[in-house]
């Protein structure tokens, strides 16, 4: 009788292999060509490898396919991250970098646009003047940004400082996603969804987009909630809001989690709340004589900026510009509800569910945006969105009319297949969840 052998270990899948090589080929491609802003066609091209990597590896994630070891896997987000430090970064750093010698110089730029003749003498002297955009407009990033801003400018007031930053950031995100992930006993290895994802990639390494300090903060507070810690939990979500005003929109799922601790004894939302206010305050102490000027551009940016937008075209056109603002916030509420009301008592699906439809309704949709919403989908990969991470890419396309006139023009047309793969993804949502209902309806005595 022949001894008994035991099974060898399954081989690793070469696709992944495959997949790591076209991520990093395409990330050095997209570096080399300097981004979006120097070679859009170019850029799109090998955003388009880095994508097609990116798939292959969520495909084989999701379906349980072999796959090297945790370490191995961030190793190699780490690389492509190294080589998309080399790209040029987008216009956003050279307002970081602006405002803050704007708040070291002891100026408020709540008040002051980068053009005020009280910041000429400061203007003179800054080598990323000349890249601001809406140098009219005064500041529109809550005030942690703001204070991030001002100590990243006084360690090096350069991409340097802030590329490190934001890699640290993003590390800590990874590691609560990790932990999130075994909490919810899922493979680790999904945590590649974020990781390896081009979109987190280009948008916080490569063109140094202060999103990721919102993604990691809100991430953070839920994180924290789930797990008792109210006081905290209530501090980060504050944090969030003001490292980025869009979280705000994830407050009912927050609120509704620290309610159910304890549904008796309101302790655990006291606590809560007491944190958000804490952290609020001591945040918005060094800009306490600013006033409403600290609202004025973000306020500004939603009325006067259109680009990219969903549902708010549909409805300008139907509607006119006036009245699409007050429909989208009473959709808003009615998906709102209808997410409070239909969806299970998981603060990190309900926080996703509200930031996917307050994407779907902001009048305007930078690609980096996602990032926001990104994380979540490491914990529910939904198809339509995570195709709409890298469809949004199309966006690149306008910078061609850009180069040549000047202008910032969009192509409409580029929403179809831009938006068609999160169109579907939605419709067929909408679909199984009508054909559930039809039959609990017929199965009811």
């Amino acid at each position: 009788m022949l001894p008994a052998t035991t099974p060898p270990p399954p081989a690793r899948s070469r696709s992944t292999w495959i997949a790591v090589a076209l991520l990093l080929l395409g990330h050095a491609l997209l570096a080399a060509a300097g981004g979006p802003r120097s070679e859009p066609f170019g850029s799109l091209l090998a955003w388009s490898l880095a994508g097609a990597g990116w798939t292959i590896a969520v495909r084989a994630v999701l379906r349980g396919q072999p796959l090297p070891s945790l370490r191995v896997l961030l190793l190699v987000a780490l690389v492509a991250r190294l080589i998309a430090f080399t790209g040029d970064p987008s216009d956003d750093l050279a307002r970081y970098v602006w405002e803050g010698r704007v708040q070291r110089a002891g100026f408020d730029p709540y008040r002051l646009p980068p053009h005020a003749g009280e910041l000429a003498a400061l203007a003179a002297r800054a080598p990323e003047f000349a890249q601001i955009n809406h140098p009219e407009w005064t500041a529109i990033y809550p005030p942690l940004t703001q204070l991030v801003q001002r100590t990243l400018v006084g360690i090096a007031p350069n991409a340097w400082s802030f590329r490190i930053a934001f890699l640290l950031a993003e590390a800590a995100l990874v590691g609560l996603l990790i932990g999130e992930l075994r909490r919810r006993g899922q493979p680790p290895q999904r945590v590649l969804i974020y990781a390896w994802s081009p979109l987190a990639i280009f948008a916080t390494a490569h063109e140094v987009h202060s999103d990721v300090l919102a993604a990691l903060l809100l991430f953070a507070a839920l994180a924290t909630l789930v797990r008792q810690r109210h006081t905290l939990a209530g501090a980060l979500a504050s944090c969030a809001v003001f490292a980025k005003f869009l979280p705000l929109v994830a407050a009912p799922a927050l609120l509704t989690e620290a309610s159910r601790a304890s549904p008796r004894r309101p302790r655990s939302l006291v606590l809560f709340g007491a944190g958000a206010l804490l952290a609020g305050a001591v945040l918005l102490w060094p800009f306490r004589h600013s006033g409403s000027a600290l609202l004025s551009s973000f306020s500004r940016f939603g009325a006067e900026l259109h680009f990219n937008d969903a549902l708010p075209s549909l409805l300008r056109g139907a509607f006119g510009l006036q009245a699409t603002p007050w429909i989208s916030a009473a959709l808003g509420l009615a998906a709102a509800g209808w997410i409070w009301a239909r969806t299970p008592p998981d603060a990190f699906l309900r926080a996703a569910l509200l930031l996917a439809v307050m994407l779907l309704l902001l009048p305007t949709l930078h690609p980096w945006y996602l990032m926001l919403l990104l994380p979540f989908l490491v914990l529910f990969p939904w198809w339509g969105w995570l195709a709409f991470t890298l469809t949004s890419a199309l966006t690149w396309l306008a910078l061609l009319e850009l180069r040549r006139s000047g202008q910032w023009v969009e192509w409409p047309w580029l929403r179809l297949p831009e938006y068609a793969p999160l169109a579907l993804w939605l419709s067929w949502r909408a679909a199984r969840i009508l054909s559930r209902r039809r039959v609990s309806t017929r199965s009811a005595p």
